[in-house]
């Protein structure tokens, strides 16, 4: 049996549905707390030091509040990445 490719499309989006529907959802975006944790940044370097910084919810909701070496700073999850890019990224790496 050959199945047309309208029939298959139309299978495909029935059972989308049914996912849909079966899978209970929130009415509303859950709200993070300021101050909760998101996640944990580390790298180890090659030369061996590890950097480690923890990434909390900041006071906004495009906020984060960053943590490394005792001193906390509140950005957001761009200027966060420009400055990694900064520290990581390299014009030359030149190893021994």
């Amino acid at each position: 049996m050959v199945i047309g490719r309208r029939e298959s499309s139309a299978r495909a989006h029935a059972a989308k549905a049914r996912k849909r529907m079966e899978v209970p959802r929130d009415p509303e975006p859950r709200r993070v707390l300021d101050g909760e944790l998101l996640c944990t940044l580390q790298i180890h370097e090659a030369s061996g030091q590890v950097r480690r910084w923890v990434v909390r919810q900041g006071p906004r909701a495009n906020n984060i509040r960053v943590t490394a070496k005792n001193r906390e700073v509140v950005c957001g999850w761009d200027k966060l990445m420009r400055s990694l890019r900064k520290r990581l990224a390299l014009s030359k790496r030149v190893f021994d």
